[in-house]
């Protein structure tokens, strides 16, 4: 958690790992940071789940990541992103390499959504923006906005043309 989920003026992090009655255990992460200094807000929670086999030797895990991310200067808008994590067996001798390896499974899945994040990010501004936006008006001619032009769009709904 120190090492992933920073505690810090802006940012808070908690961690809980418990039992269930069969065999299971559900360990759930959850971060926040708020920044209205610079206009955004954030949410991580993790929650993932080890079922152990019989065996205590082997064990499936399966994992889901909620985000929700604020920017409000000029604006509003969020993002909310959701992930499952697809079930992966692991091997285990005893209960520390079991928390071990489970950790670094989540740590592994984790990276991976913040690197596709950060992908989407880089992108967005080259490819997104461009494809919500219209180059030229349905006329395919550039419009003058000097004050001027302004002036006569203005008008032009009170018959002052």
């Amino acid at each position: 958690m120190a090492q992933q989920y920073a505690d810090g003026s802006d940012a808070k992090s908690a961690a809980a790992v418990y039992a269930t009655a069969d065999d299971t255990l559900v360990c759930c992460l959850a971060g926040t940071a708020v920044n209205l200094r610079n206009w955004w807000s954030g949410g991580w929670k993790g929650e993932f789940t080890i079922k152990l086999d019989g065996t205590a030797s082997s064990a499936q895990v399966t994992g889901k990541c909620e985000l929700l991310i604020h920017y409000f200067e000029d604006g509003n808008v969020q993002m909310n992103t959701f992930r499952d994590f697809a079930e992966d067996g692991v091997g285990f001798g005893d209960s520390a390499e079991l928390g071990t390896v489970v950790a670094g499974m989540v740590k592994k899945w984790e990276s991976g959504l913040q690197a596709g994040l950060e992908t989407m990010y880089m992108g967005m501004s080259d490819q997104t923006f461009k494809d919500m936006r219209r180059i030229l008006p349905i006329t395919y001619t550039k419009f003058d906005w000097s004050g001027q032009q302004q002036k006569q769009a203005g008008g032009a709904g009170f018959g002052t043309l």
